[in-house]
């Protein structure tokens, strides 16, 4: 039989923030790796919604800039609520080339970082993820290869992952998990070493789904449910 709606107590809604990683750019089934996430979720006791709020090019400060908004639009008023953050790879790019000429500083990233959870607390339970790696050998046209970038994100994650505990957030490792990972190398060889081909994605939705992370992120959701 197949279920057209659903009431709204029987629904998960997760929202995806982040970049061009988090949309899926390069995957030609365009799900992403936050859809094939949301497909492994099931068979589930409740239908699943994914909504997929990465923007190719986005920097911490611009996804600070439409938390507020994008949530409230999509989440205010409602349970069975959860956010997941992805965001960093573009900034640590920036950071290693001489193009950027508005380097954010740490208590700049600091402070966006504390406006985006700001923003979805009040919405639902909340996982911080840390971003996808790109290869040593990625050369971005500003300058800096993949290695000065993998360096700026190090950085960054130890950042992420200060204001996750300061707000009482969970936060995934999962760059370095994805760096060990042959296939998921493989998997970015194949794409243009920043994003990865449809393997890569479910590479990384695999990743996410196994870790207690995720089964803690679902279990928490369920408790904001009233039935």
């Amino acid at each position: 039989r197949m279920i057209l709606s659903a009431p709204p107590n029987e629904r998960l809604r997760l929202v995806f923030l982040g970049d061009s990683i988090t949309v899926g750019d390069g995957d030609t089934a365009a799900m992403g790796w936050p859809a094939r996430l949301c497909a492994r979720t099931a068979p589930r006791p409740r239908l699943t919604q994914c909504y997929n709020l990465g923007i190719g090019g986005d920097r911490v400060s611009d996804v600070a800039a439409r938390a507020v908004d994008e949530l409230a639009v999509r989440l205010e008023g409602r349970t069975g609520c959860g956010i997941v953050l992805m965001i960093g790879i573009n900034d640590a790019i920036l950071a290693a080339s001489s193009a950027d000429h508005v380097l954010l500083s740490e208590a700049e990233v600091k402070a966006h970082l504390h406006a985006i959870l700001g923003a979805a607390k009040p919405h639902g339970p909340v996982l911080v993820i840390q971003p996808a790696p790109l290869t040593p050998s990625y050369a971005h046209w500003g300058g800096g290869t993949g290695a000065d970038v993998m360096a700026h994100v190090a950085r960054s994650n130890a950042w992420t992952l200060e204001i996750a505990e300061t707000e009482g957030v969970p936060c995934l490792p999962l760059t370095d998990a994805l760096s060990a990972d042959p296939g998921f190398t493989a998997a970015l060889g194949a794409g243009d070493e920043l994003h990865p081909t449809d393997e890569g994605y479910d590479i990384i939705a695999a990743h996410i789904a196994r870790s207690p992370f995720w089964s803690a992120l679902l279990e928490a959701i369920e408790k904001t449910i009233d039935d």
